[in-house]
């Protein structure tokens, strides 16, 4: 295919954000404001619909994803009809999902140029139409226009829980604080009949702020605990991903180039093995599992 191998010196990457705008706007009929809303890879979908029409499912694009399960699907799609049209381009799957501008900007760079040197001449082509197959189509000029990035929306909900968790602990502190104050404060008549001020706090108020902080220290370093452990399974997540990727392109091109030359066994290992990558339950995958030991035998 043309323009497969586009270093990052072609004048590709030095196109700028509106002109890919456009570009994307115009060919899809969009109204995309952001270049991170390419991030589902629905529109990567779609321009390859174009060039290489029935090479992407349309049924199985996802206009509505918003979460990262739903990205990666859009994007096996993408990688499935680059490996049997035989194009040359590694997907970063594990980065275009994170929403970030300089990694789909580059995408989308490439993306262009490559659509520029394989598109036909003349070509009829409905986008608004054709999108309609897919599901959240009828509706994406508006769902990816009005809807920020996935990568944003999770950080705000975890920014909202945070901000929350704060107020909330503020809160109890502050109130703590004013009991406390206000037990200290609190005037009382003497013998004499003159009122004076307790600047003493009694036990039982001290112990309530000594527990109350022990806890508060405690829930903190949980939240800390559980932070590290979330970060560590998501830099396994992207790991073990990216090798699946590359997995899945070797045994794609197996499959394309060496269909006739290998045994029968080996050719219904390599289905096998396609079945469980595509599982979408574990009960699927458990018996994908089982097809394979039995092929193996």
């Amino acid at each position: 295919m043309s323009g497969t191998a586009i270093g990052m010196m072609d004048p590709a990457y030095f196109v700028g954000r509106k002109e890919i705008l456009e570009w994307i706007n115009t060919t899809l009929d969009l109204n995309l404001t952001k270049v991170e809303q390419t991030a589902s890879g629905a529109v990567a979908c779609q321009l390859i619909d174009i060039l290489y029409p029935g090479t992407i499912p349309m049924h199985k694009v996802n206009f509505e994803a918003k979460v990262d399960y739903q990205f990666v699907g859009n994007y096996k799609l993408l990688q499935s009809a680059f490996s049997s049209l035989k194009i040359d381009r590694f997907i970063e799957v594990d980065k275009l999902i994170r929403a970030k501008y300089q990694d789909n900007l580059e995408f989308m760079q490439w993306f262009k140029r490559y659509f520029e040197l394989n598109v036909p001449m003349q070509y009829e082509y409905d986008p608004s139409e054709r999108r309609r197959l897919a599901k959240g189509g009828k509706n994406a000029k508006t769902l990816l226009s009005s809807s920020g990035t996935k990568s944003t929306s999770a950080k705000r909900i975890s920014t909202t829980s945070s901000t929350s968790a704060s107020t909330s602990t503020t809160a109890t502190n502050n109130k703590t604080t004013t009991s406390l104050t206000g037990a200290s404060r609190r005037p009382i008549a003497s013998k004499s009949g003159m009122i004076t001020h307790n600047n003493k706090m009694n036990k039982n108020d001290v112990a309530v702020d000594v527990e109350l902080t022990k806890k508060f220290e405690a829930l903190s370093t949980n939240h800390t605990q559980l932070q590290s452990v979330v970060e560590g399974l998501e830099k396994e997540r992207d790991f073990y991903f990216a090798k699946l990727a590359q997995m899945e392109e070797m045994l794609q091109k197996v499959k394309e180039e060496k269909k006739d030359s290998l045994g029968e066994e080996t050719n219904g290992i390599v289905e096998n093995l396609f079945k469980i990558m595509y599982a979408e339950s574990e009960t699927t995958t458990t018996e994908g599992s089982s097809s394979v030991e039995v092929s193996a035998e």
